[in-house]
C-alpha cells in the first residue's frame, strides 16, 4: 500500500481524475465553440429548438410524475401500534 490507500480506493481515485478530465475537457470545447460562434454567428433553428425544448418538458414531467409515483409507494408507514381511543 502507498501511503495508507488501499487498491479500491486507488482505482476511485484514478476513474474521479478521469471523468475530471472529459468533463474539463468537454468544457474547454464548449468555450471554444462559443468564442467562434461570436465571431461569426449562425441563425438559430427556431422550429428545431422548441420542438427539443417541448421534449425536453415532457420527458421531465414524466420522471416527476414517476418520482412522485415511487415516492408515495416506498414511503414507510407508521405502525399501527397506537390506540385511538
Amino acid at each position: 500500500m502507498i501511503a495508507g490507500v488501499r487498491p479500491h480506493q486507488r482505482a476511485v481515485i484514478l476513474g474521479q481524475q478521469l471523468c475530471a478530465g472529459v468533463l474539463s475537457t468537454a468544457a474547454l470545447g464548449v468555450v471554444a465553440e462559443a468564442y467562434w460562434r461570436l465571431q461569426s454567428p449562425v441563425p438559430v433553428q427556431t422550429t428545431v429548438m422548441l420542438a427539443l425544448a417541448v421534449l425536453g418538458l415532457g420527458i421531465n414531467v414524466i420522471s416527476a410524475r414517476l418520482a412522485a409515483t415511487d415516492a408515495r409507494e416506498t414511503r414507510p408507514r407508521m405502525p399501527r401500534t397506537w390506540s385511538s381511543g
